[in-house]
């Protein structure tokens, strides 16, 4: 599954040349040139990890970290001044899960996202996904109800692999379109449809694989 990356900076160039990297090494980048637009983006989409500037016009980066951590259980990798240790301290202090000092070699932060996303997932045990009599094994994309397998397409794999990662949280409609671009909302739809027959025992009043009016749709009873 594809990893989604916001970057929030507001030096254009590099915001761009960094996003240009990163979607060069295989990542979903999305651009924020202010905290007002990293909060809109959040209203929008999950992302997988934060790439945040300290030095933001209006609002800090440190300022929004303080805010946002305890709400959001994503990364956040913090962009610094040279030099500037009590911003670094600060930071992780607050929640931040890593920093670069600027300039940064670009090849560092893509280690570093690696990082952080590894521990991130062995932290959070994001390889198995445990809600009622189901077990889901993300990794290996397998589905186990009391032990039996539950056959899949690859299409409901990957669907559930979004879900499951993003358990708890409403994956909006425009973030199954990133995984699946030539995708219409429709065929979604359908493939939703499909899942709920396997997972749900009373399909009109769904326990576990339930729709966010407007927005998308969200996997509840996740086991934490």
């Amino acid at each position: 599954m594809l990893t989604h990356i916001l970057i929030v900076d507001d030096t254009e160039a590099i915001r761009e040349l960094t996003a240009a990297f990163l979607r060069n090494h295989g990542y979903v980048v999305s651009t924020a040139a202010s905290i007002k637009e990293c909060e809109w983006y959040l209203t929008q989409c999950v992302f997988d990890i934060i790439i945040l500037d300290i030095m933001m016009p209006h609002e800090s980066g440190l300022s929004f970290l303080r805010r946002a951590t305890p709400k959001i259980n994503t990364p956040i990798i913090l962009l610094t001044a040279l030099g500037n240790v009590d911003d670094r301290i600060c930071g992780l202090e607050s929640g931040a899960d890593d920093y670069l000092e600027k300039p940064f070699e670009p090849k560092e932060l893509v280690l570093r996202i690696k990082n952080v996303l590894k521990r991130h997932a062995d932290k959070h045990h994001l390889n198995e996904c445990h809600f009622g009599q189901f077990v889901f094994y993300m990794r290996e994309g397998c589905l186990y109800r009391n032990n039996i397998p539950v056959q899949l397409t690859s299409t409901e794999v990957q669907l559930l692999k979004i879900l499951s990662k993003k358990s708890g949280n409403t994956v909006y409609r425009n973030e199954f379109h990133i995984h699946f671009p030539n995708v219409t909302d429709r065929s979604i739809d359908v493939t939703v449809a499909r899942l709920r027959k396997k997972l749900e025992k009373a399909r009109s009043i769904p326990e576990f694989l339930q729709t966010v009016r407007s927005k998308g749709y969200i996997l509840r009873g996740v086991l934490k």
